[in-house]
């Protein structure tokens, strides 16, 4: 037994060897010797892409991978301090960040370590209420159980601005939670919650199961109200057509609030390294597609600037030229 656990060992070691090496070999200097993703919560709709996109990454430049837990929020400072090479965030979370605006102005401090490499998808907040609620607007949510996203999720950051337009504030509610993707959906389905926000592609894989049993309905952002808002949104967000019949109770488009899934990276690493990476995710689609929906029904080259509001890394930009994506 001992026998087999060294011989195990050694292969593993040299493994790992082989793997730094053939990195070395391949970029030198200009690769690091590791690349650290910041994804998202496990289990989130996030994390299958972010694994994936590891992987692949991993075997096309020969650096070692791996992925690390996250959010929009955490995942700016990971990347803007060098504690990850690389991170998701979404475009007006990014922007917020690297601009020092709306809740990251209280820091005092401007996040532009970050730069942008590809966006994925366009998502929208999802206000979403048991079918058979009596909540019907959101002046209805007053003195209501209302479940956020986790701490640092971008879904809270549209929800307050949200609750600013109608006369909400965090006291208007009789409780607030912070949940996770598939924790909030299920206490809506037992009744722990009244209602619940979500920021996600459409349809948002987290909401499946309670869309069927006990079913759920979008609430909807008057039109005043969003004219409103992106009247003096200096926050880079855009709005997000949800089509009717993407969920069971939904017989009209639904216009929310909403941003894009973009990955960004940390300015210093090299411009070979971060074209090498750009290039082995474009160039791989269809292993990229096996991470699942999200990434098959978004993930394309022409729209990978889509949405963006924060420089573009020089590794990137030169893989777009080459493309004819950007001039």
């Amino acid at each position: 037994m001992f026998r087999k656990i060294v011989f195990f060992t050694i292969v593993l070691l040299l493994s790992l060897f082989l793997l730094v090496a053939s990195g070395e070999q391949k970029g030198g200097d200009e690769f690091p010797p590791y690349m650290r993703h910041a994804g998202s919560a496990p289990g989130g709709v996030w994390w299958p892409f972010a694994a994936q996109m590891c992987v692949v990454v991993e075997r096309e430049t020969g650096v070692i991978s791996t992925l690390q837990p996250g959010a929009a929020y955490e995942n700016i400072k990971a990347v803007h301090f060098g504690d990850s090479e690389t991170g998701f965030t979404h475009s007006s979370t990014g922007y917020m960040a690297f601009n020092g605006l709306g809740i990251f102005e209280k820091e005092g401090i401007k996040y532009d370590n970050i730069r942008h490499m590809l966006n994925v998808n366009p998502q929208g907040a999802h206000f979403i209420v048991r079918a058979d609620s009596d909540i019907t607007s959101f002046k209805d949510l007053e003195k209501k159980r209302f479940g956020f996203g986790r701490v640092g999720s971008g879904a809270n950051v549209i929800a307050m601005a949200v609750f600013e337009l109608y006369g909400l504030t965090l006291e208007s509610f009789r409780s607030v939670s912070y949940l996770g993707y598939t924790e909030g959906p299920q206490m809506l389905a037992d009744k722990n919650i009244d209602a619940f926000v979500a920021l996600g592609p459409h349809p948002y894989s987290p909401l499946a199961e309670i869309d069927f049993n006990p079913g759920f309905r979008l609430l909807k952002i008057d039109e005043e109200m969003l004219d409103k808002f992106f009247e003096t949104d200096t926050t880079g967000h855009t709005r997000v057509t949800i089509e009717k019949g993407t969920y069971n109770n939904m017989d009209e488009d639904v216009v929310t609030i909403g941003n894009y899934l973009g990955v960004m990276v940390n300015k210093d690493l090299s411009e070979k390294f971060v074209y090498e990476m750009t290039k082995a995710i474009f160039e791989n689609l269809e292993l990229m597609w096996e991470s699942g929906p999200l990434a098959r029904d978004w993930l394309r080259l022409e729209t990978a600037l889509a949405g963006n509001l924060i420089p573009v890394h020089p590794g990137a930009l030169k893989y777009y030229k080459e493309q004819g994506i950007t001039k």
